[in-house]
């Protein structure tokens, strides 16, 4: 393996908008990993707030934990596969799990969300490996191509591709802010990973669905393309995002690939610039009637929609391939009685429970 030998130059910005009160994006840049993070939370009670922080740290943990041990592994494994692509997964799946868990424990937090994106890049080997859920997106500019490396788990994208015998007059009236997969939504959740050679000068932005669903995309790839420092075009990204109505929370992360080390190829496997994990998962569930309470908005919002919001004739659309997988969102039965204080907040939390569910700081043994 060659000597890391690059520069990621990266910064990121969010906003709460023109509307909202409160921010429920989050985003991480950690330039010694080699990491950057958005994320969207939804929910009841700022409980979107909780779901985007609490999976953003979780990840983050988690690659501090295995970083030592990842820098000794190969670039694929002896069955073929990525190693960093499985790290990757792994990360998401705690982070999941982590927001099931304070979702379970809190009646305030049930039926949180959020989506996320990730970047973690391997300069040594000239490597991004990408892991989405949701409707947060990754971008590439390489020259003046700007391309969308993500797809939108989103009803609509799901009905197109699972039942496209559906009328012209039924999808436009689909909402169209409102995700199939997040982590909360399952023990288990489809992660879609891929796997990019890095190019010098790459240019790459990470965004929740509040910056591109207002802004234009000629000019959201114009401003991709001007030669400036990551944090100025972040800056002008949020700055035109809320010109264009910003209604929804908005996060830009931008981070530029400067300089690459000369590319390693592992003997157990050939190049490959995409993967996708191939273990079964549970498929994704539509966000329906998790949480009764939850208001209906005319927004680019990340929504949880009660059971009843659209019409009859809309929801069989996609009831057919929906009903099956819902998952059972029942609280499991926990004592709520024994508590302990928080480090980080001071507020209490169980004794059982991994991380604060109100600041999402990660309980000190």
């Amino acid at each position: 393996m060659s000597s890391l030998n690059q520069s990621i130059d990266a910064a990121g910005m969010t906003d709460a908008g023109t509307v909202r009160e409160h921010n429920e994006d989050a985003f991480l840049v950690r330039n010694d990993l080699c990491l950057f993070m958005v994320a969207d939370g939804a929910g009841g009670h700022n409980a979107g707030d909780i779901a985007s922080k609490l999976a953003i740290k979780s990840i983050e943990n988690f690659f501090e934990a295995t970083e030592s041990v990842a820098k000794t592994r190969p670039e694929r494994d002896r069955f073929g596969l990525m190693t960093q692509a499985r790290r990757l997964a792994a990360a998401v799946q705690k982070a999941n799990a982590d927001v099931m868990e304070i979702s379970r424990s809190f009646e305030k937090r049930k039926g949180m969300g959020t989506t996320v994106v990730v970047a973690y890049l391997r300069p040594s080997w000239n490597r991004l490996y990408l892991a989405h859920v949701g409707d947060s997106r990754c971008y590439r500019v390489r020259g003046e191509h700007v391309e969308v490396l993500t797809h939108d788990h989103t009803i609509l994208n799901d009905v197109m591709e699972m039942r496209p015998d559906v009328g012209d007059d039924v999808l436009a009236r689909l909402p169209r802010s409102v995700v199939t997969r997040a982590l909360g939504m399952g023990e288990r959740i489809r992660v879609d990973l891929r796997a990019f050679v890095l190019v010098p000068g790459d240019r790459y932005l990470l965004c929740s669905d509040g910056l591109y669903r207002d802004l234009p995309e000629d000019v959201l790839f114009e401003t991709l393309r001007i030669t400036a420092e990551p944090e100025e075009v972040a800056q002008r990204l949020i700055a035109l995002g809320k010109k264009a109505g910003g209604g929804d929370n908005l996060t830009a992360l931008v981070f530029d690939c400067v300089r690459l080390g000369k590319p390693s190829h592992d003997k157990q496997g050939a190049d490959s610039s995409s993967t996708r994990r191939k273990t079964a998962s549970a498929p994704e569930i539509l966000l329906l009637g998790i949480e009764s309470d939850v208001d209906i908005q005319p927004t680019g919002e990340v929504q949880i929609l009660p059971s009843d919001a659209y019409d009859a004739e809309v929801r069989q659309a996609v009831e057919d391939f929906v009903s099956p997988l819902r998952p059972d969102h029942a609280a499991l039965p926990i004592d709520l009685t024994k508590t302990s204080q928080c480090g980080a907040c001071g507020e209490q939390i169980p004794v059982g429970a991994r991380f604060c569910p109100y600041c999402g700081a990660p309980r000190k043994t």
